[in-house]
């Protein structure tokens, strides 16, 4: 049988090898989310496929409301982490299951990770196909069209803010129309890097790589596309509202990215909230299980009822 093993910030394993068997760890993982839902059951499916692109098959797993059927839900689509180059859509799973017993379906997706050829805007254009996906397939899985949000994580949170933030997706993929806006409802950005061309100087090496493996190029190469490639030069008045979540103690993407976006949002007028989180480091942040994720929590589920 086939052997799936996915990890969880390198600590959880979605399968294990025990003594021969595979005991898979996702009901574990889900029991957080069905506890605090009251032991709400919901409607799923897995692995589906939303687009080929570079080769690559890009795959979606569906969190619904028991009741999908009847009537139209709203669409959350989960974007996960990873430094751009890393990790997999089942970092979302516990959001997902959370998403759906609270009414909402959730999609969590996969996107191409840079490295080996892939860099930006790519990765960005792979979320604009999966908006573009669910809208056009809204009828067959019970949602709504015109109530869809984006939702990132860390690096998901830096490509859900660019997709829905874009006034023109042909600047991520030009076989877009010049002009189509993704037109999503609202945004959630959870500790996601703003601002790709801040001062280098600000920032340690690791970080550095970081940004020039999304970008495919050092950043003296990249030169203006580090502007591009930055939430921050797109907010705009008629922009959705965005939801900004972000730990002061954050030593992977830094704080200060989160408040230079709020100040940006807050000069143009664009609808937004932000939550800063006292002590609240980057991977603990990410965690759903973990207390600084259940501190936050309220806000999210908050901003989405308001939004969509």
């Amino acid at each position: 049988m086939p052997i799936r093993r996915h990890l969880l910030f390198s600590l959880v394993l979605t399968t294990l090898a025990v003594a021969g068997c595979y005991i898979d760890l996702v009901p574990l993982r889900l029991d957080g989310p069905r506890q605090k839902n009251g032991g709400a059951s919901v409607n799923f499916i897995e692995g589906q496929t939303y687009a080929v692109r570079g080769g690559q098959t890009l795959q979606f797993d569906l969190y619904r409301p028991t009741d999908f059927a009847v009537g139209n839900k709203p669409l959350v689509i989960l974007v996960h982490g990873g430094s751009w180059r890393s990790g997999d859509r089942f970092y979302m799973l516990e959001w997902c299951y959370d998403l759906a017993a609270q009414g909402y379906a959730a999609a969590t997706i996969d996107y191409r990770l840079a490295g080996d050829g892939v860099a930006y805007p790519e990765p960005v254009s792979d979320v604009l196909a999966a908006v573009r996906y669910f809208r056009d397939n809204a009828v067959t899985y019970g949602i709504d069209p015109n109530r869809v949000a984006l939702f990132g994580q860390s690096a998901g949170g830096h490509l859900a803010m660019l997709a829905g933030l874009s006034n023109d997706v042909s600047v991520f993929d030009p076989t877009r129309p010049i002009g189509e806006s993704t037109m999503v409802r609202c945004v959630v950005d959870l500790f996601g890097p703003t601002d790709l061309a801040a001062d280098p100087s600000t920032a340690d090496m690791d970080q550095i790589e970081r940004v020039e493996g999304f970008m495919g190029a050092s950043l003296a190469d990249a030169g203006p596309l580090l502007a591009e490639a930055s939430p921050i030069n797109y907010v705009r008045t008629n922009g959705p509202p965005i939801l900004i979540v972000h730990g002061d103690a954050d030593t992977l993407v830094p704080v200060d990215q989160a408040r230079r976006m709020v100040d940006a949002l807050s000069g143009i007028g664009q609808s937004h909230e932000y939550v800063e989180v006292p002590g609240m480091d980057h991977v603990p942040g990410a965690i759903w299980q973990l207390e600084f994720t259940q501190n936050y929590r309220a806000a999210v589920l908050a901003f989405l009822a308001a939004s969509l």
